[in-house]
C-alpha cells in the first residue's frame, strides 16, 4: 500500500488505528505479509480465552476489554473464515517520525549538583530509561560510561523480520542482550535520520563525547526498542515495547521511565484504544513506572479536525478535497470519525458537489442510520445525473470500548475539482479528522458565503483544536509534552550561524507547531511543556565527521540539532528518571501531582492549566525539592535524670541515624549532635535537621497545693500542666483551674531544657464535700486488707487508682463499713475515691 512507504519527518512518529471483521487495510496486509507475526487484540471474554488456549496461542497480556496476542494475518483470516473468530482489532497505521541550554532552562543542573536544599545529587543512577524510536547508535560515546561499558542493556529491533532470537511472549523482532551489545555482536543500529539517537541523548546522554550537551539523566541505564513503522497494528507494537521495558526493569528491581516520541494523529483521541488501555494498566499495576509522550507537531498545519453537535432540524455537511496523490491511492478522499455510542444517533450520506461558482450537488447516496449493521462494510458508488461514475465508496463501522467508529473512503474520484461531501442529520455529536498533510484529504476551510451558496449555513468548519496525537497521548495516565522554543539559534559545526526559518518564536514561548488539546473526552492536554525546538541530542556516528552534516551539528560535531515535541518529551522523561532515583516507589499519580504542582507559569503560559502549555513548564529542581518533606526529630534536647528517647514526626520505611542505628527510635545517654535520614513510603530519601543534645541539671521537683478551686505550683521557671500525664494546651502559668476530674501534675523546665515533675494531684471537683465527710481508713499502710468506715453516711462505691490515674478496681457497696482486700496489689502508693450518700472523698493509702 502506498501509505506504508510514507514517512513524514518532523520529530514525531505517528500512526492511525482502526478495526473490524473486514478492516481497512487488512486485505493488503494479508496479501503482502500473510505469515509475518504481528501483535493483535481480540475481545476479553471466556469464549475467546478458551479458543486461544485450544489453538495454543499465548496470551501476552489481559486488560479489562482486550486479550493481547501475536499471530499472523493468515491465522486471523483462516479463523474468520471458519467463524472461530468473530472480530479482532486491526489498525490502519501509517507511522512517521514525530542539551546544555535545556538543563539551564528547566533547572536540571542544580539537581545534578545536589544544590541546597537538596542534600544528594541526582543523575538517574539505578533507573531504567526506555526509549521506543527509529533506531539508536549505541556506539556513540554519550552512551558509553567512563569505564568503557555500553549503557544500553537491551535492544529489541522490530525491523528485523527474520530474527534469530525473539523475546517472549511477543515472538517477533530481534532481541540483543547486554553482552552482545558490549562485544559488538549486535547488528542493529540507527542508519536513517538520527531521530532515535537524538531523543535518547536528550534523555540520558552523558556528554562524554566532547563534554557538551549532557542529557537529563546521564547515569541511567538504557533499554531501546527500534520500532518498525511498516508493521500492521503498529500502536500495539509500541504497547508491547512498553511491557517489555517494564519487564526488564522488574527483573533488575529498578524503576523505569519510558519515552515515546511517537504517536498517532488519527484515532479515538480518548485514550481507550487497546494500546492505550494496556499502557494505562502497566503504569497503574506497579509503582515506579512512568510513560512520557510527545504531544505532536500539528499545531500549525491545515485545520484537520471537525466537530459537530447536530440539530434534528438541520442537515449538516462537510467537504473534502480529492487528493490526487493520497496515501490510500491516487484520487482519494478519506476521513476518520469517532463518537460516543450514545451520541451516534444520526443518519449520514455521502455525496459530491461541483466547484464554484455553482457548488451544485451532483451526486448523493441515501441516508443511512449510523448504527445500522455496524461491523458490515458498505460498498457504494456515486453517479451523476447522467449515470456516470463520480467515485466509489468504502464505509467501515465498528464499536470500540463504548465508541462508535466510522471510516469513509472515496476512491477513483474522476476529477480533482469535486468537493466530496459527508452529510449528517438527526441527533448526536461526532469528531472527525483528515488532512492532506498526513497524506489524506484536506478539509475545505474556505467555503463560499451564504449569498453564493445558501446551504453553506449548515457547513461544519474545520478547526485546529484536538490536534493532540491520539491513543496513549490522550490518556490521563500518560504525560503528554508540549514543545517550547529552546534556543534562538546556534553556531553550527561548520562555523555558520543558524536561525530557524518561519515565523519568529521567542525563547521560552510555545512553538507554533506544538499540538493542542483537549482530548475527545475533555481531558486537558498536553500535560506539561518543555524545550524542544533548536535542541541538541546525540548524532548517529554516520553523521559525525561527515561534512555534509556539519550545518546540522553543534560545535564539536557530536550532537544533532533537532526540534518538535519529540525533543521536548525526552526532557521530561529524563527529569522523571531523576525523580524516580530519589523516589523509586512512587506511583504514577504521585509523580503527576508533584510534576504539576512544581511547574512554572509565566507571561508566555498565562493561566494554567490550559490546552497549549498544560500545567506549565517543567521545573526539575522544584520537582525534586518538593519531596524534601518535613522530617523532624521528636524528643527532649537535654539529658536530665535519665537517657532520652528520640523518634521522628514521620514514619519511614528505612532509618539511618547519625549514631549508626537503623531503628525507628534511639536512646541517647550522653551529649551529641543527632540527625537522621531515611526513605518515606514513596521511597524518597529525606533528611532531618540536626538536633543538639546537651547535659542538663534538673531543678528541684515542684509541689502542688490546692487553693479553693485552683491548683498552685511552687515558684519555678517555665510551667507546663498535665492531666493524666498529657500536656494541657495553653496551661503554662504557675496556677491552673481544673476543668475535669483527674490527676494533675506540673512540669518545670530550666534554661538547659531539663524538666522536673511534681507528684500527681487527684482533683475531684468536690472539695467542699470532702471537708465535711467523716471517713476513716485503717489500717494504713495495710498488708492484705483495710477498712473504710463512714460516720452517718452509706458507702455506695469505691474506686482504687494508681498514682498515674489508672483505674484498678471499681466496686459497689451499701453499708457504713466496708472491707477492702489489697492482696492483689503491688507494694506502693494508691488513691481510693469513696462515694457516699453525702458526698465524695479521695484518700491516699499504702500497700506494704
Amino acid at each position: 500500500m502506498v501509505f506504508q512507504k510514507l514517512i513524514i519527518v518532523f520529530s514525531l512518529l505517528f500512526s492511525t488505528c482502526f478495526s473490524h471483521a473486514q478492516k481497512l487495510g487488512f486485505n493488503e496486509t494479508l496479501k503482502t505479509n500473510p505469515e509475518v507475526k504481528i501483535p493483535l487484540t481480540i475481545q476479553n471474554n471466556e469464549q475467546n480465552i478458551r479458543f486461544l488456549n485450544n489453538e495454543d496461542i499465548l496470551i501476552k497480556r489481559q486488560t479489562k476489554n482486550w486479550l493481547y496476542i501475536t499471530a499472523s494475518p493468515a491465522w486471523i483470516a483462516q479463523n474468520l473464515k471458519e467463524k472461530k473468530l468473530s472480530d479482532f482489532y486491526f489498525e490502519y497505521a501509517p507511522p512517521s517520525l514525530l542539551d546544555d541550554s535545556v538543563r539551564v532552562t528547566h533547572k536540571v543542573n542544580p539537581v545534578h549538583n545536589g544544590d541546597f536544599p537538596l542534600v544528594d545529587a541526582y543523575t538517574g543512577k539505578d533507573v531504567i530509561i526506555g526509549v521506543v524510536d527509529a533506531g539508536l547508535d549505541h556506539n556513540h560515546p554519550d552512551f558509553i560510561d567512563q569505564f568503557g561499558n555500553k549503557r544500553v542493556i537491551r535492544y529489541w529491533d522490530h525491523s528485523i523480520t527474520n530474527p534469530t532470537q525473539s523475546p517472549m511472549p511477543y515472538n517477533y523482532g530481534q532481541i540483543w542482550y547486554a553482552n552482545e551489545i558490549q562485544n559488538g555482536t549486535i547488528t542493529s543500529n540507527e542508519e536513517s535520520v538520527g531521530h532515535g539517537s537524538s531523543v535518547t541523548g536528550i534523555c540520558t546522554g552523558n556528554g562524554l563525547a566532547n563534554g557538551k550537551n549532557k542529557g537529563m539523566a546521564p547515569e541511567a541505564q538504557i533499554v531501546f526498542v527500534e520500532t518498525n513503522f511498516n508493521l500492521a497494528n503498529w500502536t500495539l507494537t509500541v504497547a508491547d515495547a512498553c511491557d517489555f521495558i517494564f519487564s526488564v526493569a522488574d527483573s533488575l528491581n529498578k524503576p523505569a521511565v519510558i519515552n515515546l516520541s511517537v504517536g498517532s494523529y488519527l484515532g479515538s483521541h480518548d485514550g481507550t484504544d487497546p494500546a492505550a488501555e494496556l499502557m494505562n494498566t502497566l503504569v497503574n499495576e506497579k509503582n515506579g513506572r512512568i510513560i512520557i509522550a510527545a504531544a505532536g507537531n500539528s499545531g500549525n498545519t491545515e485545520d484537520y479536525h471537525a466537530q459537530q453537535t447536530m440539530n434534528v432540524t438541520d442537515t449538516n455537511f462537510i467537504w473534502f478535497e480529492n487528493n490526487p496523490n493520497g496515501s490510500l491511492g491516487n484520487n482519494t478522499a478519506f476521513f476518520d470519525l469517532w463518537s460516543d455510542v450514545n451520541d451516534a444517533q444520526f443518519y449520514y450520506s455521502f455525496g459530491a458537489n461541483q466547484p464554484g461558482p455553482s457548488y451544485a450537488n451532483v451526486a448523493q447516496t441515501a441516508f443511512r442510520f449510523a448504527q445500522l449493521n455496524v461491523g458490515t462494510p458498505i460498498y457504494d458508488t456515486l453517479f451523476n445525473a447522467n449515470g456516470e461514475r463520480i467515485a466509489t465508496l468504502e464505509i467501515y463501522t465498528e464499536y470500540v470500548n463504548g465508541n462508535y467508529h466510522l471510516q469513509g473512503l472515496f476512491s477513483k474520484i474522476d476529477s480533482t475539482d469535486y468537493r466530496m461531501r459527508f452529510s449528517t442529520t438527526g441527533n448526536g455529536k461526532y469528531d472527525l479528522w483528515s488532512g492532506q498533510w498526513i497524506g489524506l484529504s484536506k478539509i475545505v476551510d474556505n467555503p463560499p458565503t451564504p449569498a453564493v451558496y445558501p446551504p453553506i449555513v449548515n457547513y461544519v468548519m474545520p478547526d485546529n483544536q484536538q490536534s493532540i496525537v491520539s491513543s496513549w497521548n490522550c490518556s490521563p495516565d500518560i504525560i503528554s509534552v508540549a514543545n517550547l522554543r529552546g534556543r534562538e539559534g546556534h553556531i553550527t559545526h561548520a562555523g555558520t550561524q543558524y536561525y530557524p526559518s518561519g515565523p519568529a518564536t521567542a525563547k521560552g514561548d510555545i512553538a507554533a507547531s506544538s499540538s493542542r488539546g483537549p482530548s475527545r473526552a475533555g481531558v486537558t492536554k498536553p500535560d506539561i511543556s518543555a524545550s524542544g525546538d533548536v535542541t541538541f541530542g546525540s548524532a548517529p556516528l554516520f553523521m559525525v565527521g561527515n561534512s555534509n552534516y556539519d550545518s546540522q551539528l553543534s560545535i564539536g560535531g557530536y550532537h544533532l540539532r533537532n526540534g518538535g515535541t519529540s525533543m521536548a518529551s525526552p526532557v521530561v522523561a529524563g527529569i522523571a528518571a531523576l525523580y524516580l532515583e530519589r523516589c523509586p516507589n512512587s506511583s504514577f499519580n504521585e509523580f503527576k501531582n508533584d510534576l504539576f504542582n512544581s511547574a512554572e507559569s509565566d507571561n508566555f503560559t498565562g493561566t494554567t492549566p490550559n490546552n497549549r502549555f498544560g500545567h506549565g513548564k517543567v521545573n526539575a529542581f522544584d520537582l525534586l525539592v518538593s519531596r524534601n518533606g518535613n522530617l523532624s526529630i521528636l524528643g527532649d534536647t537535654a539529658i536530665c535524670q535519665m537517657p532520652i528517647t528520640l523518634t521522628t514526626n514521620t514514619s519511614l520505611t528505612e532509618y539511618e541515624w547519625s549514631t549508626g542505628a537503623l531503628s525507628t527510635d534511639i536512646i541517647v545517654s550522653q551529649p551529641d549532635t543527632i540527625s537522621v535520614f531515611g526513605r518515606d513510603v514513596q521511597g524518597c530519601k529525606i533528611y532531618s535537621d540536626t538536633l543538639i543534645i546537651v547535659q542538663g541539671s534538673p531543678l528541684d521537683n515542684p509541689v502542688i497545693q490546692a487553693l479553693g478551686n485552683t491548683l498552685v505550683s511552687s515558684n519555678a521557671p517555665n510551667y507546663q500542666w498535665y492531666l493524666n500525664d498529657s500536656p494541657i494546651n495553653g496551661a503554662t502559668q504557675q496556677t491552673y483551674t481544673p476543668q475535669n476530674i483527674g490527676f494533675y501534675s506540673v512540669a518545670i523546665q530550666g534554661a538547659d531544657n531539663c524538666k522536673s515533675f511534681s507528684n500527681a494531684y487527684h482533683w475531684t471537683l468536690s472539695t467542699v464535700d470532702e471537708k465535711d465527710l467523716a471517713i476513716n481508713l485503717y489500717p494504713n499502710p495495710s498488708r492484705s486488707l483495710f477498712y473504710i468506715e463512714s460516720e452517718g453516711a452509706t458507702i455506695q462505691r469505691y474506686e482504687i487508682t494508681s498514682t498515674a490515674g489508672q483505674v484498678l478496681r471499681n466496686q459497689k457497696t451499701n453499708s457504713e463499713k466496708t472491707q477492702v482486700k489489697t492482696s492483689d496489689l503491688s507494694a506502693g502508693a494508691y488513691f481510693i475515691k469513696i462515694e457516699t450518700s453525702h458526698g465524695i472523698k479521695v484518700l491516699p493509702f499504702f500497700k506494704e
